[in-house]
């Protein structure tokens, strides 16, 4: 949820039509969390990069906390995200696994295939031949 498009994201919510008694603890807000890498995935660690996220909490009124992250801009979609955390802890998990987490991952699927074959058809076959007396 945190890594899916904003706008897929709230249709999705929108189309479920669920209503939660809530209340926010920590209201939406947008901020930069400091990416890092490792140099050749084993080295010292660097500062790559400065990424936008947004973050909200929410409290079910029948106690259950959830979280929401989501990278970029979008304080809706990390309030979307923080009530499907919460009501996924209640009786509902099942409406919300059905209707937001598994047409979440088939477009994520469907997205990591569409990049492999993309990346396919740029495959170099690297060959050597070999030199010498025969």
């Amino acid at each position: 949820m945190a890594k899916s498009e904003s706008s897929f994201l709230s249709s999705l919510w929108a189309d479920l039509g669920i209503h939660a008694d809530y209340t926010i603890i920590r209201p939406a807000e947008i901020g930069l969390v400091m990416v890092k890498a490792k140099q050749g995935n084993t080295g010292d660690q660097f500062n790559l990069a400065e990424l936008s996220v947004s973050r909200c909490s929410v409290e079910l009124k029948s106690g259950q906390i959830g979280h929401g992250y989501h990278q970029g801009r979008s304080k809706r979609a990390a309030f979307i995200v923080a009530i499907c955390d919460a009501l996924a802890q209640t009786p509902t998990y099942n409406i919300i696994h059905s209707n937001i987490f598994k047409p979440l991952q088939k477009k994520q699927k469907a997205s990591h295939e569409k990049l492999a074959r993309k990346s396919t058809s740029t495959k170099v076959e690297f060959f050597t031949l070999e030199r010498g007396e025969v």
